[in-house]
């Protein structure tokens, strides 16, 4: 009789140890799926990983998944093989192989949710160069505006669309996988939706314009206002608040001959006064506003020749000349603002 009850009772204590550990996973795998913002359907894993067969060769992913998450991204078989780590502020919720530019080698894209609050969704991408070697994807998002988890990419039938709404208006678009030859880089452009002049909100204010055309026919080209032809007179706005002070600071883009020499453009940089910061000369569009401040002020990215420049406000300004300034190691990310660019960033064209 003891027998019966002792086994009884190891019976029992290895059932509770055994329901123990069974709620413990499902308590964890709870916390986890309470990071995925509504919109977002995939299922986040605390460690994800794939496996792409890209003709001859294997591509493989390894994530990692937390407030910062650890991806590996290495290949095998590639005349010259991909291994690198990333080291990213937010989840990889899936993947993909895609082939969207219809060359005959896949594409590989990652889904990433952001550890913000935000909802919107990052993408990472790599592309099989003929087989032989990985480029990693420069992906210059649209500056639209996106209300909070709203935001949507899906994969299908070899493209990649993005969906989300600006102040309750459905918007979106998809994308077009490119290669630019001469900066030896692949890039994903986007693609709106519908036909027609597209311009960038920060870019398009009708009143300032007027202001601004005011300003130059009365101030600041006063002198030269009788010399310049009807195609001279135009110039393009982006509205930025470069100090986090609540108030926008106002770049100005000549495109016209008589504001640009074999080394580019001028850029004026006004404040809501009309009031000048900073007079640019050489200066060729895009420009690229970064994440990162110095002296409070936004660092800027422009290229000069073949290179990159960042201009650091000091002493009241930036620098007004970026061929002197030192040349900067590293190319814009997809988390960089972008002014004063066609595809990425359309801006409105004025007259004064």
């Amino acid at each position: 009789m003891k027998k019966i009850i002792t086994l009884a009772l190891i019976t029992l204590i290895f059932s509770c140890k055994k329901t123990t550990k069974e709620t413990t996973v499902s308590s964890s795998e709870k916390k986890v799926e309470t990071i995925i913002k509504d919109p977002i359907k995939e299922k986040l894993q605390q460690e994800y990983s794939k496996e792409y067969k890209v003709g001859e060769s294997s591509f493989f992913i390894n994530a990692k998944n937390g407030e910062v998450s650890n991806v590996h991204i290495y290949t095998k078989g590639l005349e010259e093989n991909f291994d690198k780590t990333y080291e990213i502020g937010g989840q990889v919720l899936s993947s993909t192989a895609l082939d969207i530019n219809n060359d005959g080698f896949k594409e590989i894209f990652l889904k990433v949710l952001p550890t913000d609050d935000s909802g919107n969704v990052d993408l990472m991408g790599f592309a099989s160069h003929k087989d032989q070697k990985i480029y990693e994807i420069q992906i210059t998002e649209s500056d639209h505006l996106r209300d909070m988890n709203t935001d949507k990419v899906t994969f299908s039938d070899n493209k990649i669309e993005r969906t989300f709404t600006t102040n309750g208006k459905e918007s979106g678009y998809s994308y077009d996988l490119i290669f630019i030859k001469e900066n030896d880089e692949y890039m994903l452009e986007n693609i709106f939706k519908d036909d027609g002049p597209k311009y960038m909100d920060f870019t398009e204010n009708d009143e300032l314009a007027n202001k601004i055309g005011k300003f130059f026919r009365e101030n600041y080209l006063k002198s030269d206002i009788d010399i310049l032809t009807e195609n001279d007179k135009k110039f393009q706005l982006a509205e930025v608040d470069l100090n986090n002070d609540g108030k926008k600071e106002i770049f100005i883009n000549f495109m016209t001959p008589y504001f640009c020499g074999s080394g580019g453009c001028n850029i004026l940089l006004l404040n809501q006064d009309l009031k000048q910061i900073t007079k640019f000369t050489v200066m060729q569009t895009p420009l690229f506003l970064q994440k990162e401040t110095t002296n409070g002020w936004k660092n800027m990215l422009i290229r000069s020749g073949k290179d990159f420049r960042q201009l650091l406000y000091k002493n009241g300004k930036y620098p007004s000349n970026p061929s002197v300034v030192k040349k900067y190691p590293y190319s814009p990310n997809a988390h960089d603002w972008v002014l004063f660019d066609d595809q990425f960033s359309p801006s409105k064209t004025y007259t004064f």
